[in-house]
């Protein structure tokens, strides 16, 4: 009983999560399309398609630290379900928003040292990056809740216990 009542909470969890993941699925692509764009206007009206290697690697850095705040933002909500903001996994994880968010201020001083040009280059090739990574973990997120939803049992509940009979057995 226990077992088909955990399996119908994940099979709703699992549904909710994807209903909410399929509604912004659509913003997160169009982010990236707009992000693509203004790259490539910039890149058309600067005559610039190379960073150094100095931007190149601070890019990288911040394209990782921005994928890392986003996985952490999609667990909010789950986290928020389950747990009060009091609770130590709710603490942990406000701790760890605070880390990498004192992190992306730290290489946003850096990207500010750049030329501005440069400075320019990476914030939209971040943007883009940033957006494609976002839109990949959405899309594999959907498909893991899709084989996790359909591999949880249905809405399957017992409605009175089976009844044996010692005296006159059944064949």
């Amino acid at each position: 009983m226990r077992r088909a009542v955990t399996a119908f909470r994940n099979r709703a969890e699992a549904a909710n999560s994807l209903d909410f993941l399929r509604s912004s699925l659509p913003a997160v692509r169009e982010e990236l399309e707009a992000a693509e764009n203004e790259l490539n206007q910039y890149q058309i009206g600067a005559e610039s398609v190379d960073i150094s290697a100095e931007a190149e690697m601070l890019l990288t850095q911040m394209v990782e630290l921005e994928t890392r705040i986003s996985e952490r933002e999609m667990e909010r909500a789950s986290i928020a379900q389950r747990f009060q903001p009091t609770h130590p996994r709710f603490q942990a994880w406000q701790t760890q928003m605070t880390d990498l968010r004192q992190r992306r201020g730290r290489l946003e001083q850096q990207v500010a040292a750049l030329p501005r040009t440069q400075q320019d280059l990476v914030r939209l090739q971040r943007s883009v990056k940033v957006s494609n990574e976002i839109y990949l973990q959405m899309l594999s997120r959907i498909q893991q809740l899709e084989v996790a939803k359909a591999g949880t049992l249905g809405s399957v509940r017992i409605i009175d216990g089976a009844v044996t009979n010692t005296v006159a057995p059944v064949s």
